[in-house]
């Protein structure tokens, strides 16, 4: 019985750990898209002032 139980832990500490990775992954793809469209709207305003 216990044997199962380690088993079925293992398993879901192993999906954890793959569900945080692809999170982590997408949080930087997301913080690198904010940078790209921060400084694009930023030089659009610089443009429009000028």
């Amino acid at each position: 019985m216990w044997i199962i139980i380690s088993i079925l832990l293992g398993v879901v500490c192993l999906i954890s750990l793959g569900v945080q990775h692809e999170q982590r992954k997408e949080l930087e793809e997301y913080k690198y898209a904010n940078a790209y469209m921060n400084d694009y709207i930023v030089r659009y305003i610089d443009e429009k002032r000028k």
